[in-house]
C-alpha cells in the first residue's frame, strides 16, 4: 500500500518516469535490495544528504566502510547505527534504495523528496481539536478502556484529525458531531466499510440514509467532476468508497511515517441493507450536516 502511494507521488511530481519505476520493479514480486544505513539515516533525519556524501567520500578514500567512517567522524556512533538498523521502516524505502542503487535518484534527491512528501502527508493543525478531545474522552468512558487498549489514544487522535479534515475539505465545513454511543450492531440502509490491518484488525464504516448518501457522494464527486447523479447507483456507491479509502489511505501513510510500520487496507465493502457487525466492540459518532445525518462507526 505505502509503496504504491509513494511511487505514485514520485510520478505525479516528476521525480521519476514510468520507465524508471518499471526499471526499479521488484523481481518475482519480492524486493531484491536491502535498505542501507545511509538511507535510513536520512529517512530518520539523523544525517543530512551532505553528511552522507562526506562519509561516503571518506570511506572511498580510506578504503573503509560507511559505518566505520560515520563513527570515526563523529556523525553516527556504533550504538546509534545499531539502533537505526533495528528500527522498523515503511516498505517504500525498498523502492527508494533500488532507485538509488540504479542511480535514478541520489541521496540528495531522496532527502528533498521526503521533505515534500511529508509536507503533503503530515497532519496540519486541526480546527476541531476540542471536538476530537471530547470524542476521545466520551469514547474512552463508553468503552471502559477498550479503545485505548486496542487502538491507542494517539492513533485515534490521528484518525479523527484526518477524518474531520477531509470532511471539511471535501464535504461540508459546517457539521455538528453528536456524542458517541456504543452499539451492538448496526441495521444499515447505506453502509460502506473498510478494514485496516496493523497489529490487530480495525474497521471503519460510514452509514447513512439513501438520500443522504446521494447528497454526500454528489458533493464529493463535485470536486473532481461535473457529473452529478439523481438517484443512488453503483457510481454513487463507488464515490462513498473512494472517500473512505481516501481518509484511510492518508491515515495509513501518516501512521507509517510516525511508527515505521506499514498498515494495510482491505478494499472497501458495501454492507448496505444488512446488519453490520464487524467486531466485538463498535462505537458510533453521528455527524449532522445540512443535508442529513452520517454515522461514523469504528469497530475493533
Amino acid at each position: 500500500m505505502n509503496t504504491h502511494l509513494w511511487g505514485n507521488f514520485l510520478l505525479e511530481n516528476n521525480y521519476i518516469s514510468v520507465s524508471d519505476l518499471f526499471d526499479a520493479a521488484y523481481v518475482n514480486g519480492e524486493p531484491s535490495v536491502d535498505v542501507t544505513l545511509p538511507l535510513l539515516s536520512i529517512f530518520h533525519e539523523k544525517l543530512t544528504s551532505n553528511e552522507v556524501s562526506t562519509i561516503l567520500s571518506a570511506a572511498s578514500q580510506n578504503n573503509s566502510s560507511f559505518e566505520e567512517e560515520a563513527d570515526k567522524i563523529g556523525y553516527l556512533s556504533i550504538a546509534e547505527q545499531k539502533a537505526l538498523l533495528g528500527e522498523d521502516f515503511p516498505s517504500y524505502l525498498l523502492l527508494a534504495q533500488t532507485l538509488i542503487n540504479k542511480e535514478i535518484i541520489s541521496y540528495h534527491d531522496f532527502e528533498n523528496i521526503m521533505v515534500e512528501y511529508r509536507s503533503q502527508t503530515d497532519i496540519l493543525e486541526s480546527d476541531n481539536e476540542d471536538i476530537i478531545e471530547d470524542n476521545i474522552v466520551e469514547l474512552s468512558e463508553l468503552s471502559g478502556g477498550v479503545l485505548e487498549e486496542k487502538i491507542g489514544t494517539e492513533f485515534f487522535t490521528l484518525y479523527m484529525k484526518l477524518f474531520y479534515s477531509n470532511i471539511t475539505d471535501y464535504i461540508e465545513d459546517d457539521f455538528n458531531p453528536l456524542p458517541p454511543m456504543e452499539i451492538p450492531d448496526y441495521p444499515s440502509d447505506i453502509l460502506i466499510s473498510q478494514a485496516l490491518h496493523l497489529d490487530s484488525d480495525y474497521y471503519v464504516a460510514l452509514g447513512m440514509e439513501q438520500d443522504t448518501a446521494l447528497e454526500f457522494a454528489n458533493i464529493f464527486i463535485g470536486h473532481i467532476s461535473d457529473e452529478q447523479y439523481d438517484e443512488y447507483n453503483a457510481y454513487v456507491c463507488a464515490a462513498l468508497e473512494d472517500f473512505l479509502n481516501l481518509v484511510n489511505g492518508m491515515f495509513a501513510v501518516n501512521l507509517s511515517n510516525m511508527i515505521g510500520k506499514e498498515i494495510t487496507l482491505s478494499p472497501p465493502e458495501d454492507h448496505s441493507h444488512d446488519i453490520y457487525f464487524p467486531a466485538e466492540n463498535s462505537y458510533l459518532i453521528p455527524l449532522l450536516f445540512s443535508f442529513g445525518s452520517v454515522n461514523l462507526i469504528i469497530s475493533c
